[in-house]
């Protein structure tokens, strides 16, 4: 059987976080196999007490996380001030961080990191705490299929974190602290450490799977089965393992009864997880092929259109199209940009529109980019206007819909690894399909382009970046049910090609146009003119000097002003505008010519084309004015024109001024226009420069109420020790004083006031103040010389009351090795002082009694060496010797009291405890006199572990 791996869980939290994990833990069972890896904001300054608070609550072992550690089940690892955590490969990894800024969102790292090392393993749970840290993470999780879990928005003591996590929709379980850890229990329990599942085969769970897959379809309208059986069965178990269903036909029910079950699940299938410029090195190779292969060789005239199929919540959209900005800004080109953003998540999309997204975005890309692409909205991220402008986001699902034709790029980066090859198979030509010759195919770094190298070269292998090869079909592979009915582009290599019916078309089409319509000119939203149809000559003339086509500028004198005041109004009112008949000469002939300027308002084309006809509406008056050979009407004519002329040049002259002061007051308006800017900016700045400093306020509150409560929970902790002590010192009656350096009275217990009359008043006063009921005059010296030698001193002491004190002064130690003061103890010792004077008398009594017997007393230890002996024993045996204890018996004498039969009674006496008496010994003395001895000996016990003795008498009953 495999062996279980268990599960790493991961929890953030910052503001009020602490009172969320204190109950979190608490109700998490021991004897779980797994590991919990906790990130807590705090200061960089601050030590954490975060391991002992938490220990409290659990006897799962809890620790700071250190580098290079391996994740352990059942413990729990922190984060240490100043320090990241990350897991790599079940390793903790921490390193110091450096200048923390905006874009610092540790949790979010933490999270990430266990997504890509665990998988479908990892879990994240969002706890109490202010701002957006974590958000970006758990997408990270949810992406990787680990479980996303919330602490209760209404319980979090701070529920900016908690709520920004359910604003994705990606968090699977809601629950207050104490809560989570059940639904945690048994998640894991169904998802990771069931032995035995039924259905081996899995025939049951296809069959199923179909029924859910119709479900789903009926619902959403979309198709998953060609999503690969896999991920199907992952997300599906994973959804049974949140409610704690067993057997796949029970989630099916569940399934069936509950749209919001059904609803989840489709959610889930969908996997809407990306970031800004996911891969940073891909995207730098993606620009480099966008500003070689595309942009230096596109028609500048040409717009550039992009593709994005399966956008999700828009990230990469945007990022392409900052990307785009970028190159042409930085090859000066001016080009329309168009980006086609699809998904077939409404909730994705309407996100995407919207273009606000939370403030940890700043770790996805540099500063600069972020404070120039991006607009500051309270704690949160709008992508600015230029940006925005060039995406479209729409609905769309690209396995049944038509594609977007004609485009320069596809960019699919995280759609094609969940489906199966034989949708994939249909994709890779579609794609084909809808690029241009030389367009780009962006994928995944997981996604290829499998057996389709006929249709693409590879332009960057590593990052999956693919030219679409010119001239290939895509005809022999089999495109998605919508497409294959309609027409098919196809392309060939052969110059020489039969004209279709479409050619055909057009041919005809273009000789009408250059033939019979009256003549146009497709102008764009600056004026300048894209494209002339028909005979457009008489109404234009290229201009002197730079080359322009600029309408105005090569139009005939006579059409200039209506011209600029019909295509003025036609932009302004959206609709089609018709000028006055204008007259003009065109060989020798009036003619009375109508201009129409109509906008393209409902063309996919970029907003602001419009289309100037002129159309002519005969000769003037009806009538051709021929020039004869009358001279007078030769002349009258002359005149006439001279007169026309004059009137048309003052007219001009007026017009010209009229032009000169507009421009003025148009400098002037654009003057004020760009001070207002500046002001604007400037106030921008400031407004910037606040909600800077107002998060920087609100990031330092959010360290200083963790904090508190760690504080808070440490002095409630000092509290209840502190009433143990005194509980203690009470109960145990002890007499203790602590003093500070300058022999001042910190603190003493009730039973201390026996020896010195002390009050509560008395805190903070000399001892030497104080009265003391004791006869002891050196006190305050011994106190100084405890605190200058940090040697301990004993004394005893009497009290006036006759009682005995043993007083022990020593140096009051911190628990960082400072002293502090002395601490002075007294113990009652009356009753040991009476034993002790009862013991001193009773030995002098006894001492007396032996010193007047006139018998020789000896006592020996039990290696036959004499203890002592009386003055009897000195006199008669030992004469003029100052003292013999210590000394061997049976040798100190010359050996005289070596006697064989007396050392063998002597040998039994401890080990049998034998007695013996009436053994009679002759004995010499040091004068050689001989002696009749009687000896006598028996044991002497002793109180404690002190060794037995022997007492030996010594009876002279004869002396020669």
């Amino acid at each position: 059987m495999k062996s279980f791996k268990f599960p790493i869980v991961a929890l953030g939290s910052s503001a009020g976080g602490l009172e969320a994990l204190t109950k979190f833990f608490a109700h998490t069972p021991d004897d779980m196999d797994m590991a919990f890896v906790v990130f807590q904001h705090m200061s960089d300054t601050h030590e954490s007490l975060m391991d002992g608070l938490l220990q409290r609550h659990t006897s799962m072992e809890t620790a700071a996380a250190k580098d290079g550690e391996q994740v352990e089940p059942r413990r729990i690892y922190l984060n240490s001030p100043g320090k990241t955590l990350v897991v790599e490969n079940r390793i903790l990894r921490t390193e110091s961080v450096q200048n923390a800024n905006a874009a610092y969102m540790p949790i979010d790292r933490l999270f990430r990191s266990l997504a890509e090392s665990e998988r479908e393993r990892s879990v994240c749970i969002i706890l109490s705490g202010t701002g957006t840290d974590g958000t970006l993470g758990l997408k990270a999780v949810k992406e990787a299929g680990g479980l996303v879990m919330a602490q209760e928005i209404t319980q979090a003591a701070f529920p900016g974190m908690p709520k920004s996590a359910l604003d994705t929709g990606l968090v699977d379980i809601t629950a207050e602290a104490e809560k989570l850890p059940g639904h945690l229990v048994d998640y894991v329990h169904r998802l990771f450490k069931t032995e035995h599942r039924p259905d081996p085969d899995g025939k049951t769970f296809d069959r199923c799977a179909g029924q859910i897959f119709s479900r789903l379809k009926s619902l959403t309208g979309n198709d998953f089965s060609g999503y690969k059986p896999s991920t199907v069965r992952r997300r599906i178990e994973r959804r049974m393992a949140i409610h704690q269903c067993d057997e796949i036909e029970s989630y099916l029910k569940r399934l069936l009864e509950t749209h919001e079950e059904a609803e989840a699940l489709f959610q889930d299938f969908l996997i809407g997880v990306t970031r800004f410029f996911r891969d940073p090195d891909a995207f730098d190779a993606l620009g480099e092929a966008v500003s070689t292969k595309l942009i230096a060789y596109k028609n500048p005239e040409a717009s550039l259109r992009i593709w994005a199929p399966g956008c999700a919540t828009g990230e990469e959209a945007y990022s392409i199209a900052i990307l785009v900005f970028e190159i042409l800004e930085q090859q000066n080109a001016h080009m329309d940009v168009q980006i086609f953003a699809t998904d077939l998540d409404k909730r994705a999309v309407e996100f995407a529109r919207i273009g606000t997204y939370p403030e940890n975005i700043a770790a996805d890309m540099s500063p600069e980019r972020l404070n120039r692409f991006f607009v500051k909205d309270e704690k949160r991220r709008r992508i600015k206007k230029q940006i925005r402008d060039m995406v479209v986001f729409a609905e769309h699902n690209v396995l049944k819909d038509p594609p977007f034709a004609n485009v320069d790029i596809i960019s699919c980066r995280n759609l094609l690894i969940y489906l199966n090859s034989g949708v994939q198979k249909k994709l890779i030509p579609l794609f084909h399909y809808a690029l241009l010759p030389e367009g780009l195919l962006f994928l995944g770094s997981a996604e290829n382009i499998g057996e389709f190298t006929d249709l693409f070269a590879p332009v960057n292998i590593r990052w999956k970046i693919f030219s679409r090869i010119p001239g290939k079909t895509i005809g022999k592979y089999e495109l998605p049910p919508p497409f294959s009915s309609g027409p098919v582009r196809k392309e060939t290599s052969n110059p020489v090609k039969p004209m279709t019916d479409i050619d055909l078309y057009r041919v005809a089409e273009k000789i009408v146009m250059e033939n019979y319509a009256p003549p146009s000119v497709l102008i764009n939203n600056k004026g300048e003119i894209r494209y002339f149809i028909g005979p457009t000559d008489h109404f234009f003339k290229p201009p002197t000097g730079k080359p322009s086509f600029n309408l105005i500028q090569m139009a005939h004198e006579s059409f200039r002003r209506p011209l600029s005041s019909a295509i003025e109004q036609a932009s302004q009112e959206k609709k089609t505008v018709i000028t006055e008949p204008i007259q003009f000469f065109r060989n020798s002939t009036l003619k009375n010519v109508t201009v129409i300027v109509r906008p393209l308002i409902k063309s996919m084309i970029t907003p602001g084309h419009m289309i100037v006809v002129f159309q002519e509406t005969g000769e003037s008056a009806g009538r051709r004015l021929v020039i004869d050979s009358k001279r007078n009407e030769r002349e009258d004519l002359d005149v006439r024109i001279i007169s026309l002329e004059q009137q048309l040049r003052s007219k001009e002259e007026e017009l010209d001024i009229a032009v000169e002061e507009l421009e003025t007051s148009n400098e002037e308006l654009k003057s004020a226009n760009e001070e207002l800017q500046s002001v604007n900016e400037e106030l921008q700045s400031a407004n910037e420069e606040l909600q800077t400093s107002k998060e920087e306020v609100d990031s330092t509150n959010e360290e200083l109420v963790t904090v508190n409560a760690e504080l808070q929970d440490k002095v409630d902790a000092l509290s209840r020790s502190n009433n143990d002590i005194n509980n203690l010192m009470a109960a145990a009656d002890l007499e203790v004083l602590f003093l500070d350096n300058l022999l001042c009275v910190k603190r003493f217990t009730p039973a201390v006031r026996e020896i010195f009359n002390l009050i509560d008043s008395d805190i903070g006063r000399p001892i030497t103040d104080i009265t003391a009921n004791m006869e002891y005059e050196h006190l305050e010296t011994d106190i100084k010389t405890v605190l200058d030698t940090l040697n301990t001193r004993e004394a005893e002491i009497c009290t006036k009351t006759g009682e005995w004190r043993a007083m022990r002064i020593m140096p009051y130690r911190t628990l960082d090795n400072v002293i502090e003061g002395a601490a002075l103890t007294f113990s009652n010792i009356t009753i040991l002082k009476q034993m002790e004077i009862d013991a001193v008398n009773a030995r002098s009594y006894a001492e007396s009694i032996v010193e007047t017997i006139r018998d020789a007393l000896v006592v020996l230890d039990n290696e036959f060496r004499i203890k002592s002996a009386n003055k009897a024993f000195y006199t008669k045996f030992a004469p003029g010797k100052k003292s013999i204890e210590g000394r061997p018996f049976f040798k100190f004498d010359g050996g005289r009291w070596d006697i064989p039969k007396l050392k063998a009674l002597l040998e039994n006496i401890l080990p049998e405890d034998k007695s013996f008496s009436g053994f009679e010994i002759d004995h010499a003395d040091q004068d050689g006199r001989k002696q009749k001895l009687l000896l006598n000996a028996r044991m002497i016990e002793q109180q404690g572990d002190q060794p037995k003795l022997i007492l030996l008498v010594i009876e002279e009953i004869r002396r020669d």
